[in-house]
């Protein structure tokens, strides 16, 4: 389902969303207005129409009085943010700026000539708050490639009105673009998520309606299709919109579903089948690992000589681990450890890293077809579980530890990581710990943002490590022993445990799926780490 317009957007009097106003008077300046405040943003919108200015019929007096942290706004004349007019102003130093605008379904209304705008004297911008009032003439119809509207002059009818929380690119230039990515949903009452504000939830009583939101592109969760058509429907009163039916295919991520057997499943083959061909590996022998067993990689291998140099400009090796990030993120957990450590050497990239990478796609090429599955799974009674691990010393050029961290819900990994420690770690014990640290970060992050979905967590989350030692330092501070020497913000992990928020438990190393996340594994084990995640023909 596409979005169009990408911006906060509010009804008006008239409206019938459900955020509509109630328009009434009110005098400001010395000059009674027909208008109305919302109190969320703390904006008043203002108009003087005949009789109270009946010089002409095409024109009227505005006011807009807003806070500093609306950067901008908008007034849509005929109450709708696609092929309306609209005025835009925003606050530049100490004047403000202004134009007349015209929302042909797109992100961005494009410039509209016509409307003659003057700033008006009493307009102002101070440390809190800026004001505009103005003058519009020749405002009171439009018209543009075949679409017209009117404003009635005789009463405050349906006018609609934008906010952008960003500034906008120039705030010189009176025809900047707006600020991108400003995406908003406050219409039928739906919040962005502070934790993740690409995503909008609608509460309403019992019922939350999930939506994410990438660029003009949206996906409407619900538990029930009645709840879907309602959210469409009002969208559908202020926007252009193109259902593209239930998800099947998101950001190159294929989405399949099994009802009668309560299954999900996420895959991108055809992501893959497209990175063999444009690396000319289509045709390529497959092997049963990511990298080979125990296989190590260093800035050592890098370029030695002229013909190794020569050889190596001609490789786009660069291209290939940034194509494989995209995979390694989205489906394909198996593969997170061997792409954090190819990307390691983008940089001066050797003959032996290109053989690694080829290694990994003969890989991919053998396990195209795998699924992210996610199913119930009956002895997991907590709503997500998380696990961590590392590999102490790993990595041959700075003896840095690997962390590794995966979350999974139900049967199937929804979060994970791979990732070089910041610091160099004394002891298996510190390495350890730290990597249960940035995966309690992980935790409490998830219970935020399920909270705001609308789950309850009455009691703590687990997080399994493989470490008894780290175990017994994250749950008694007096086991610090030789980590005294750790950083301060390590010990947080501690402050969450005695608060009941993770409870830490030992998991041994046989059953830890974030072993994968750490070092290169040997075929029985990547076949095993892949079911633990979720993974399947």
């Amino acid at each position: 389902m596409k979005i169009i317009n990408s911006f906060i957007f509010l009804a008006s009097a008239a409206a019938t969303g459900v955020l509509a106003q109630v328009s009434s008077s009110y005098t400001d300046l010395g000059i009674k207005f027909q208008g109305f405040t919302d109190s969320t943003y703390n904006l008043t919108i203002g108009f003087v129409t005949p009789p109270e200015h009946p010089r002409a019929k095409d024109e009227f007096i505005g006011e807009i009085i807003s806070p500093v942290s609306n950067k901008w706004v908008g007034i849509a004349l005929a109450g709708k943010m696609a092929d309306d007019l609209l005025l835009v102003a925003w606050p530049n130093n100490n004047s403000i700026v202004a134009s007349s605008r015209f929302t042909t379904g797109h992100f961005q209304p494009t410039a509209y000539a016509g409307p003659e705008l003057t700033t008006l004297h009493r307009s102002s911008v101070d440390a809190e708050t800026w004001r505009w009032v103005f003058l519009c003439q020749n405002c009171t119809s439009w018209s543009n490639n075949g679409t017209s509207g009117t404003l009635n002059t005789t009463s405050v009818g349906t006018v609609a009105y934008a906010i952008g929380l960003l500034e906008v690119d120039d705030p010189s230039d009176a025809e900047s673009d707006f600020a991108k990515h400003n995406a908003s949903l406050c219409l039928l009452q739906v919040v962005r998520l502070p934790n993740l504000t690409g995503i909008w939830v609608y509460r309403r009583e019992d019922v939350r309606i999930i939506i994410p939101v990438y660029v003009d592109d949206m996906t409407i969760a619900a538990k029930s299709k009645d709840q879907y058509l309602f959210v469409k429907e009002e969208l559908e009163k202020h926007f252009k919109l193109h259902d593209l039916g239930p998800t099947s295919f998101l950001l190159g991520v294929r989405v399949e579903r099994d009802r009668s057997k309560r299954l999900l499943s996420l895959s991108q083959r055809q992501y893959i089948i497209d990175i063999l061909e444009r690396f000319e590996m289509s045709n390529c022998t497959t092997v049963t690992t990511p990298l080979p067993d125990g296989h190590r990689l260093s800035k050592a291998m890098a370029p030695k000589d002229a013909e190794e140099i020569a050889f190596m400009k001609t490789v786009p090796y660069r291209q290939l681990v940034g194509a494989l990030m995209y995979l390694a993120v989205a489906t394909r957990p198996d593969i997170s450890y061997a792409v954090g450590v190819l990307a390691r050497f983008s940089s001066n990239p050797g003959p032996s890293h290109w053989k690694a990478a080829k290694h990994l796609c003969r890989y991919l090429q053998g396990t195209k077809d795998m699924k992210l599955t996610y199913t119930p799974d009956p002895h997991a009674p907590e709503l997500f579980t998380t696990f961590s691990d590392a590999d102490h010393g790993g990595d041959e050029d700075n003896r840095r530890s690997t962390s590794g961290m995966v979350v999974k819900m139900g049967t199937g990994a929804i979060s994970w990581a791979s990732r070089l420690q910041t610091i160099v770690t004394l002891s298996t014990t510190e390495a350890e710990y730290i990597s249960a640290v940035q995966s309690g970060q992980e935790i409490i992050w998830l219970r935020n943002l399920l909270t705001e979905f609308g789950y309850e967590f009455t009691g703590p989350s687990t997080l399994y490590v493989d470490n008894q030692s780290a175990l017994a330092v994250a749950r008694n501070p007096e086991h610090h022993g030789r980590m005294k020497h750790l950083d301060l913000r390590h010990y947080w992990l501690r402050d969450v445990v005695e608060a009941g928020d993770i409870d830490i438990k030992y998991l041994p190393t046989k059953s830890m799926p974030a072993d994968i996340m750490t070092k290169a594994l040997g075929r029985l084990k990547v076949v095993e780490m892949r079911g633990m995640l979720g993974l399947y023909d």
